[in-house]
C-alpha cells in the first residue's frame, strides 16, 4: 500500500508537507501551511538582504542530515544550519551549489553549469538532484500568509532513502534564500482495508476468483469468460480509486 511521509512544522512556520508515495512510481505532494508567524526581525538579523525585502515565497529541498536526535523534530533558523541540517539530497551528482556533494572533485566542474528548473527537470531528470524540489516543481508561493499547494513529482525519491532527511524551508529574500524552518518526516502506510474503496477490491478479488472456479457451472459458466474480464476490469479500477483519490483525499 502507498507510504506516506508526514512533515511536521512547528516553530516558526506551522503546519505540514505530505508526500504520498506512489506504488507506480513518484510522489504527489501537498503543503499546508502558515507563515505568517515567522519572526520577521529574527529573519532580517539572519539575513540582511531580508530588511528591504517582502517574503512572497520560498524554496523547499530535502537535506540530508538531522543531527538533533529524536528530541527535535522541527526547528527553525540555526537549528537549520548546514552544519544541523546538511545540504540537498544528490545521489546522482546534479551538483547543484547546494548539493550534499559539492566540494566532491566530480560536481566541481558540472556545479557553474547546473541549470534545474521545472522545464529542464521534464525534459532530463538527472538535471536536478533529488531533493531539489523547488528546482523540479517550483517554490512555495504565499497567499495572504499561507501556503497550500499540492505538487507531483515523478521521479521522487524512494521511502528507504530517507533515514536522516528533513525538508528544509528557505525565504526568498530577493537573491537571498535563507534557512528558515526545517523538520524530519514520519513516514507510515496507507490503510487498505479500512476504506470502503479496499473492502470492494476484496470482494471482488474473491469475485474473480469465484468466477474461475465456477467456470464450468452450467450457470455462471454461460458468461465465461467475459464474466472474469469484467470483474478483473473493475478489480483494477478499485485499486486506482484507491491509490490515486481515496488516499489523497485523506491528506
Amino acid at each position: 500500500m502507498p507510504a506516506i511521509t508526514t512533515y511536521t512544522f512547528s516553530q516558526g512556520i506551522f503546519g505540514t508537507v505530505t508526500v504520498v508515495h506512489r506504488q507506480s512510481g513518484g510522489a504527489k505532494i501537498v503543503a499546508d501551511l502558515d507563515v505568517s508567524q515567522v519572526d520577521k526581525s529574527a529573519l532580517d538579523t539572519v539575513d540582511a538582504n531580508c530588511a528591504s525585502a517582502v517574503v512572497s515565497a520560498y524554496k523547499w529541498h530535502i537535506h540530508t542530515k538531522w543531527t538533533h536526535g529524536d528530541a527535535l523534530t522541527s526547528g527553525v533558523f540555526g537549528q537549520c544550519s548546514l552544519a544541523a541540517a546538511g545540504n540537498h539530497y544528490d545521489p546522482d551528482f546534479a551538483c547543484g551549489p547546494n548539493s550534499e556533494y559539492v566540494t566532491h572533485d566530480k560536481c566541481k566542474p558540472i556545479t557553474p553549469l547546473y541549470n534545474c528548473t521545472p522545464a529542464s527537470y521534464a525534459t532530463n531528470q538527472l538535471a536536478c538532484e533529488r531533493g531539489d524540489l523547488s528546482g523540479k516543481v517550483g517554490d512555495m508561493k504565499v497567499i495572504d500568509g499561507k501556503i497550500y499547494h499540492s505538487w507531483f513529482d515523478e521521479h521522487y525519491p524512494a521511502v528507504k532513502a530517507t533515514p536522516e532527511w528533513n525538508m528544509l524551508l528557505h525565504a526568498i529574500c530577493n537573491k537571498a534564500t535563507p534557512r528558515v524552518a526545517c523538520a524530519t518526516g514520519v513516514t507510515t502506510t496507507a490503510p487498505f482495508f479500512a476504506t470502503s474503496v479496499g473492502i470492494i477490491a476484496a470482494a471482488l478479488f474473491v469475485a474473480l476468483i469465484a468466477c474461475f472456479g465456477l467456470r464450468n457451472h452450467p450457470w455462471v459458466g454461460r458468461f465465461y469468460p467475459t464474466n472474469l474480464v469484467v470483474v478483473a476490469g473493475l478489480g483494477l479500477l478499485a485499486l486506482v480509486v484507491y491509490d490515486d483519490v481515496v488516499v489523497d483525499l485523506s491528506i
